[in-house]
């Protein structure tokens, strides 16, 4: 069959300037877009080779987006002050950006707001550049030639997604002015409705606060009840952290290295311990934020309550007296020649009859090489690995309004 394009040729006029911000951004927005639809091709049609082109397209519009800052900042230097929007390298055109812009990009970093956070602190700068190291210092280079990659390698459209989120949303709130006024219709996401976005957080990645977090600086003179509700929300979270960094790591050895006989008991106990730690912890911050809010979702603007997400940890919670109940994950065993996990399972105790495990397949993302760890409990089963992102964002929002209402308090640490 003879395919024709639905465009087949265009005249391309330069511009009187070789300042051309604009024309830079709405590049990069249109690669930023592509790589979605290519995404959503190979998962329409699971032709998983259309992943490649996605990843070269999201890659390029992040250099794209760069340089779009960079010529936008040469229009207010002198000549011989100007820097270069050259090469392929994104650390190198990062640092090109003056820091104020460069908050203003992180202020946008896993905000789903249309402005960037006014205040940026110190554990967003971390984030930030703990994704942009994730994806690599030349990504656009590295996988526009996938095929001549000698080994495994973990390609992730998620992480270079986020950024070009950020970028292209950093870029439209400053290049406003003189963008056409419909700019929030040419974010990347175009779906219809007010969607929140999760943060990507990784398995790997802490919530673990920074050392300049407001809830590690509450002022002495804030409400007592305020200060136990902060003070209990902070422990919960790097209760959160611990439990699930060494159960993540037990489950993963257990998986490629099952303990021998004698070994299994305390294997057992280590990792029901930390699951359960990890679910006592979900349900107190649950329970802190209800206090904190006083049970309305709308103090924290755009976000629903906590309650939907971290029900099935409350109800664990009460169900812990019962029993351990059962503990199911899925650990990566290869990436090529196709991807393989295994999916693991552990039923402690006496049993009655064998357990009955699904062997329905299984549609997930999967972050390498554990993920999908679930508790059940009688009917209640919790996802651990996904309930994270949801307190993430919260203790996002949550430092930023603090970071404000703190500004000028006497803070203790």
């Amino acid at each position: 069959m003879v395919r024709k394009p639905a465009v087949p040729s265009l005249i391309v006029i330069p511009g009187s300037t070789k300042d051309d911000y604009r024309a830079i951004f709405a590049i990069a927005m249109a690669y930023a877009q592509s790589g979605l639809i290519l995404s959503d091709r190979a998962h329409r049609s699971h032709e998983t080779e259309f992943v490649f082109p996605a990843v070269v397209c999201s890659s390029f519009s992040i250099e794209l987006f760069l340089k779009a800052f960079i010529t936008y900042e040469n229009t207010e230097k002198q000549q011989n002050l100007k820097e270069k929007a050259s090469g392929h390298t994104l650390p190198a055109l990062w640092q090109k950006i003056s820091l104020p812009r460069r908050k203003m990009i992180v202020g946008m970093f896993r905000n789903p707001d249309q402005y960037p956070h006014e205040n940026v602190i110190e554990t967003h700068l971390k984030l930030f550049a703990e994704a942009l190291d994730e994806v690599g210092a030349q990504p656009f280079v590295k996988w526009r030639y996938a095929y001549e990659i000698g080994g495994p390698e973990l390609m992730s459209h998620a992480a270079l997604v986020e950024l070009t989120n950020a970028l292209s949303g950093a870029a439209a709130y400053l290049f406003r002015p003189l963008s056409t006024s419909d700019a929030d219709d040419r974010a990347i996401d175009s779906s219809a409705g007010e969607r929140i976005e999760l943060p990507n957080l990784r398995a790997s990645s802490a919530l673990i606060l920074g050392r300049e977090s407001p809830l590690r600086c509450i002022p002495s003179n804030i409400d007592s009840k305020q200060m136990r509700c902060l003070n209990a929300i902070r422990h919960a979270a790097e209760t959160m952290d611990i439990a699930f960094l060494r159960l993540r790591e037990g489950l993963t050895a257990n998986a490629l290295n099952p303990p021998k006989e004698l070994e299994l008991a305390s294997f057992i106990s280590h990792v029901f311990s930390d699951a359960w730690l990890f679910v006592r912890a979900v349900a107190r911050i649950a329970h802190e934020f209800e206090k904190l809010t006083n049970g309305d979702p709308r103090i924290l603007p755009n976000v629903e309550s906590l309650a939907e997400s971290t029900k099935p940890f409350r109800d664990l919670a009460e169900l812990e007296h019962l029993g351990w109940g059962s503990l199911s994950w899925l650990t990566g065993v290869s990436l090529l020649p196709t991807p393989s996990a295994l999916h693991c399972a552990i039923y402690p105790g006496s049993l009655s009859e064998p357990p009955q495990i699904s062997t329905a397949p299984i549609v997930t993302t999967l972050d390498w090489p554990t993920d999908r760890i679930r508790l059940a409990c009688g009917e209640v089963e919790a996802d651990l690995s996904t309930v994270r992102k949801h307190v993430a964002f919260r203790l996002s929002l949550l430092e930023g309004l603090l970071e404000k209402a703190f500004d000028g308090s006497d803070t203790s640490r």
